[in-house]
């Protein structure tokens, strides 16, 4: 099959002042086209037999920084359209069978480039399928930040997927795009965009205290409820638990796989191992990296071990059913259903220094309090690498609050976890409500994703006139879903202890309902069963 596609120069100009994007395609007056069978298989290739493309790429005249940071973000635009289950990228150094080459040049400013300006051109070509895209750079006059590397992620996953035929622009620009595509009958592209956006439309939002105290800086109508609300939930809001009483029916209903070998929770090859210990307590295996979310093991979960709610699902292994070499713990924020005292104290007894703790800014203090000395704490967008096993950890912005007691309200940072090495990224959502209109899933999802396994909370979310500013449902929880790009998600923060209204299988029920509604796969959001081994290759 031989396949032409027009031979064009695409001009972007990057204003630095507003952002401004032109985007332009100019198709030269030859009488080209392309055979209609080509797009036709490109625009179906994630339904047809698992295929290869390879990429290859020439960075000149960046430092050594940059050109790790620009392979990065490379990499990041490829794994972008991994999400389709039939298209792998990899990157090759043999010319003969490359798919995508990509060259990146530094140039200076003997270019004649202004000094608010920069000029990258895509050199752009399909025989029948390969693609050679030049990206020239005014390095004197665009300083290389940030706004710089996200910029050039978003483009390279735009041709990406030009060069694969797809109709697709990354959300980073469809935010702000006003785009035509147009594919005339002799199958000519021609593409059109243009976007006003200032850098603040898709910069992520930083964390603000104010006056002491951290806020949802993204969402400024963000309000806990009132005493009042709590009053009228507590004592008038109707229960529909309907917890059974007997111990037999909750075993059939939710039964619980226990663990008491180490050995049972070890994952020998290339992959992510999850086991849900209960509610968004979890064990995870990240390849050779070996961590636990939020964990609890305590009968009830509040100020000490004879006050609170009493867990009506036993966890399926204990402290001492954990591997011997496990590596770290992530704590989401304070709150007692995902920071409890007694099981901090005996992971400390048993692993004491050989753990990495980590958390939010400001709970630090509380670990040293407590005789936890290992411990890093996180801003939102922060990143850090665990040298040890060759991980970076980032800690990503939630909608909530935190506070022990009435004096700590809000004095540590709340959030989730992106965790990722050069094979796999996971994702831990710890506690949240929805951000409607506010993009920051969608934020993490770009800078961070896409995931190969999420944890996200589908339950504690009745009633929603009490609980939707800090607890998604499990619609909102799909949302979540999609914007992070997760290739599969396992629902979390359910049926272990009865803390809010809602019937306590109901979050199962509701998330089947909400993948179906979106025409989702069933399996891509799944629940699973208390202390089941759930693979990812």
């Amino acid at each position: 099959m031989r396949a032409f596609l027009l031979i064009g120069v695409i001009e972007f100009y990057l204003v630095v002042t507003n952002l401004s994007i032109v985007v332009s395609l100019v198709s030269n007056n030859w009488n080209l086209k392309v055979d209609s069978s080509f797009l036709n298989e490109n625009l179906e290739l994630w339904i047809k037999p698992r295929i290869v493309l390879k990429w290859k790429t020439s960075i000149i005249g960046f430092s050594s920084n940059e050109e790790i940071r620009i392979r990065q973000q490379i990499q990041q635009a490829f794994d972008h359209w991994s999400v389709y289950p039939n298209i792998n990228f990899r990157e090759t150094l043999d010319n003969n069978e490359v798919n995508f080459n990509l060259t990146f040049i530094a140039k200076s400013d003997e270019q004649n480039i202004s000094l608010n300006e920069v000029k990258v051109i895509f050199m752009h070509t399909i025989e029948p399928f390969s693609a050679n895209i030049l990206l020239e750079i005014n390095k004197d006059a665009y300083n290389i930040n940030d706004s710089f590397f996200n910029n050039s992620n978003a483009i390279m996953k735009y041709y990406i997927g030009y060069t694969l035929g797809i109709e697709y622009l990354d959300d980073i620009l469809l935010d702000h795009i006003d785009t035509t595509i147009v594919l005339p009958s002799d199958q000519t592209r021609f593409t059109r965009a243009i976007t006003t956006a200032t850098e603040t439309d898709y910069e992520p939002t930083k964390s603000r205290m104010e006056k002491g105290r951290y806020v949802n800086s993204f969402n400024s109508k963000f309000k806990l409820p009132s005493l009042s609300v709590t009053l009228r939930w507590k004592f008038l809001a109707r229960k529909n638990t309907r917890l059974p009483a007997k111990r037999k029916e909750l075993d059939d209903i939710l039964p619980v796989i226990r663990h008491s070998k180490s050995e049972d929770l070890y994952r020998t090859r290339h992959g992510i191992r999850f086991i849900w210990i209960g509610h968004a307590s979890s064990y995870v295996q990240l390849n050779n990296f070996r961590f636990l979310l939020d964990p609890i093991f305590s009968n009830r979960c509040g100020i000490g071990s004879l006050i609170g709610p009493k867990r009506f699902r036993p966890p399926p292994l204990t402290v001492d059913d954990l591997p011997d070499n496990l590596d770290a713990v992530f704590i989401s924020h304070n709150h007692f259903d995902h920071l409890d005292y007694t099981s901090v104290k005996s992971l400390n007894k048993r692993f004491s220094q050989q753990l990495t703790w980590f958390c939010g800014r400001g709970l630090r203090k509380w670990f040293l309090k407590h005789g936890v000395k290992n411990v890093i704490e996180l801003d939102w967008w922060e990143t850090h690498h665990f040298s040890e096993k060759n991980v970076s950890i980032a800690f990503c912005p939630a909608q909530h609050w935190s506070g022990r007691g009435l004096t700590d309200i809000n004095k540590s940072l709340w959030g989730g976890f992106a965790i990722w090495d050069r094979k796999h990224k996971f994702y831990f959502a710890g506690d949240t409500g929805y951000t409607h209109n506010i993009s920051i899933f969608r934020q993490i999802g770009r800078k961070y994703g896409p995931f190969d396994l999420s944890a996200i909370p589908i339950g504690s979310y009745e009633p929603r006139w009490m609980m939707s500013p800090q607890h998604v449902s499990p619609a909102e929880a799909v949302q979540i879903h999609i914007d992070i790009r997760s290739k599969r998600s396992i629902g979390v923060h359910w049926g272990t202890w009865a803390f809010a209204n809602e019937y306590f299988m109901e979050p199962k029920s509701k998330l089947s309902e909400a993948v179906e509604n979106k025409q989702l796969d069933p399996s891509s959001f799944i629940v699973v069963k208390h202390g089941e081994v759930f693979d990812v290759l």
